[in-house]
């Protein structure tokens, strides 16, 4: 994907978000190699989740290379891995609207307040996304000078309806960065 994802992000995003959305549940036994020796086996699942992995380690990339398509796959594969992982205990999501830096933005409820702390789903690969996400927002939050990727990264945020966690992630870097991401900010506590 690193080739598609210089070459054209809009596909890669596309790739991403084909790939997530798809949950492979077949067992059906696949070979690994043809060796008599040592004939290897794994599964259809096993195989197809094998892009997981590899989109995952692409991922950081990605967001820096291409900011608006990465953070748009991001958002599509946190809908997929809520609705999949985390169906909120069968109440129905809401969305809320609100205004930020001028554009009608909207975020939906996710239960990420109890899923999104400890240790239990870090090594899924959407959670891993998501930390390279907010990893990447802390590494352009400690200078000013880089308030315009900042500001990049929350319209490409803005410009989609986005699950809670995403802007979960978004205030707790701007309360580790006050004085830059904080203060952008700032008018989601008026």
């Amino acid at each position: 994907v690193e080739s598609i994802i210089a070459v054209s992000p809009k596909l890669a995003q596309s790739v991403y978000e084909a790939i997530f959305a798809h949950d492979e549940k077949s067992e059906e036994s696949t070979c690994l190699g043809s060796s008599a020796i040592l004939p290897l086996r794994s599964t259809r699942r096993q195989d197809f989740h094998s892009n997981y992995y590899a989109l995952k380690e692409a991922y950081a990339n990605f967001l820096s290379s291409s900011v608006p398509y990465a953070v748009g796959a991001l958002i599509n594969i946190l809908f997929h891995y809520i609705n999949r992982r985390h169906s909120y205990w069968g109440r129905k999501q809401e969305i809320h609207n609100f205004q930020f830096q001028g554009q009608d933005t909207k975020v939906t409820t996710d239960g990420s307040d109890s899923w999104d702390r400890g240790d239990v789903y870090q090594r899924d690969e959407p959670i891993e996304m998501l930390n390279d996400f907010e990893t990447y927002l802390k590494s352009i939050s400690g200078d000013i000078s880089d308030a315009p990727a900042r500001k990049a990264l929350l319209l490409a945020v803005c410009n989609n309806k986005s699950p809670a966690v995403l802007w979960r992630r978004i205030l707790r870097v701007a309360a580790s960065f006050p004085d830059t991401l904080g203060m952008e900010i700032k008018e989601l506590i008026w």
